[in-house]
């Protein structure tokens, strides 16, 4: 993505200005004051509408900006994304926005709205919210460093960019809220008046009146019909557990021995690939050592026609002595080391015979055919719903036994008791789901955001170093990102050293390296840097610029500044140069 022109109709201290901007390195030039920093909030502002909410500041956004004179709060920004042209066009007094492709379509629709902020052109095309915004591709003057709670913010949210798609699914947040549910909509035995806590009350007050109630024989009958026909209904559920339970056995089995059998054939791969690299550099080590036999046996033996004065015949032996070493070489290299090979098919058959052999059997003894035919996962599905199904039965069953003695006393109050436990025993069941759910839920949730960062965080703390001893030009290379404390550099002894104990221009350029780093892994969106190098030195500037120069072949560069050093530095390289 990249920014190719501006139009700001009013915005800060700038009216009526247009900018183009190449694909590339651009520097917009200008006094102090000139409205350099205007044009970055006036890009951000174009992506993500103007707050209205001062936010605890002594002026919002909207106040900072709005022109004095009497003319448009308004914009418009054409840009390049995934080789389509849009250019959005905003009206800052009511964050109105339109969005038009190259032909002019209005497509303002497409995307989505915030009823303060207008369309969310930021969140669609950038795929980063404001804060990521400003805190990577944004880096305004004097700002470039990155407190330690947003480093950590940065991070989770790049986690959850690269592995989850939206930066915005917050690991606290989210496990904050579900650990509320489950105080909230489950609490805990200790806890009072929480919905854990009063059906375990209800249900133990009509667990004792059930107990006080006198049975009633009349009903003995009907219970005893009822009872036979869920022993029938248990018995068929039972052979049908049983079949599927026999299947699932026999087939579980044989895919753990297959999985077996894999990891030892993989294994003896290993083993004889090993072997095959130390018989070469035995036959290696054993060509050099002949050789400098025969090369020594063949100067000794040159000079014994030196000796005899047939000067003639002194290279006949070293001729001799290479040739030598030639055939010996062929020979040593025509010799082949066999080893077996494993065949993991012809086992991977044998297992599968083996199975077949005893499904067939279970076939011949009466089992359902159907159930050959359904994987291993499937099997054990029908089987726990088979399982529950006997536990529904036996708890049936369980209760018609208590109906049956409970009877005798009194049928409209074992009716009432009857139902009083029903709903409490319904409601245990859902606050224990729930209960699961959630303890499920938060122990999922926290292994899978640490599987997360173990997947990303390499990546990231690779970037970050990288970039940072770019930017230092070697001086730091060994770059630690602990997560809780932040950043640190580790000096010529080994100790880990804050960075902040650092000179102001090094802290400067490590923080901007944590952000070129962020910045890069994200996407390919420019990057704004607002009067960055102030407190830069001439030769940290260099070396700054030649790497910001090497990365605007990739991604575009918007560098504002006051001063020309810049431009002196870039003048012999490519690079836009905008006088404002």
């Amino acid at each position: 993505m990249y920014i190719k022109d501006l139009q700001i109709n009013g915005f800060g201290n700038l009216e009526n200005k247009k900018i183009t901007l190449s694909k590339g390195f651009n520097v917009i030039n200008g006094k102090n004051e000139s409205g350099k920093s205007t044009i970055a909030n006036f890009i951000k502002g174009i992506f993500y509408g103007v707050n209205k909410n001062k936010d605890g500041n002594k002026f919002s956004e909207y106040e900072k900006f709005k022109p004095w004179a009497d003319i448009d709060f308004s914009g418009k920004l054409t840009y390049e994304y995934e080789g389509e042209e849009y250019t959005v066009y905003r009206d800052f007094n009511r964050n109105n926005s339109k969005v038009y492709d190259a032909d002019g379509n209005d497509i303002t629709n497409k995307f989505g709205k915030d009823r303060s902020r207008g369309v969310e052109i930021g969140l669609a095309h950038l795929k980063i919210d404001e804060e990521t915004f400003e805190n990577s591709f944004l880096v305004k003057q004097s700002s470039v460093s990155v407190e330690t709670t947003e480093q950590r913010a940065m991070i989770q949210k790049l986690t959850n960019m690269i592995q989850i798609g939206d930066e915005g699914t917050s690991y606290e947040k989210t496990k904050s809220r579900l650990e509320k549910m489950l105080l909230d909509e489950v609490g805990t035995e200790r806890t009072r008046n929480k919905p854990k806590n009063i059906v375990n009350e209800e249900i133990n007050y009509n667990e004792k009146k059930k107990q006080e109630l006198i049975y009633n024989k009349e009903r003995c009958k009907n219970i005893e019909t009822n009872m036979k026909e869920l022993k029938n209904k248990e018995a068929k559920i039972k052979k049908d557990y049983s079949d599927a339970k026999r299947v699932y056995d026999i087939k579980k089995k044989y895919e753990d021995l297959l999985e077996e059998k894999r990891n030892a054939y993989e294994t003896a791969k290993k083993i004889m690939e090993k072997e095959r690299q130390e018989a070469l550099k035995e036959k290696q080590k054993r060509i050099v050592t002949t050789s400098v036999i025969i090369v020594a046996l063949s100067v000794v033996l040159s000079a014994v026609p030196a000796i005899l004065k047939y000067y003639w015949a002194i290279p006949f032996p070293i001729i001799i002595g290479v040739l030598i070493i030639l055939l010996y070489y062929k020979l040593e290299n025509r010799e082949k080391h066999t080893f077996s090979e494993l065949n993991f098919d012809v086992t991977k058959e044998e297992i599968n015979k083996k199975r077949q052999w005893e499904l067939d059997a279970l076939e011949r003894d009466g089992v359902k055919n159907s159930l050959f035919e359904r994987k291993s996962e499937e099997l054990k599905t029908l089987i726990d719903g088979y399982e529950k199904s006997k536990n529904d039965i036996v708890l049936e069953q369980h209760k018609l036994y208590l109906e049956e003695s409970s009877l005798k006393e009194s049928l409209n109050k074992l009716n009432e008791i009857e139902e009083n436990l029903q709903v409490a025993y319904s409601k245990k069941s859902e606050i224990d789901k729930v209960e699961a759910s959630l303890k499920l839920a938060i122990s999922v949730l926290e292994e899978s955001y640490q599987e997360l960062k173990k997947d990303v965080m390499p990546t990231i703390t690779k970037l970050i170093k990288e970039n940072v001893s770019k930017t230092t030009n070697g001086q730091y290379n060994d770059v630690i990102y602990n997560d809780i404390n932040g950043m640190f550099v580790e000096n010529e002894n080994g100790e880990l050293i804050s960075i902040d104990k650092l000179s102001l221009g090094t802290i400067d350029q490590i923080y901007l390296g944590f952000r070129l780093a962020i910045a890069n892994r994200i996407g390919n969106i420019p990057l704004i840097l607002d009067e960055t190098f102030v407190y830069y030195d001439n030769e940290r500037l260099k070396n700054m610029l030649d790497n910001l120069l090497k990365i605007s072949g990739e991604k575009q560069i918007i560098l504002l500044s006051c001063s020309d050093r810049e431009i002196n530095m870039l003048k012999d390289n490519e690079c836009t140069i905008i006088s404002i």
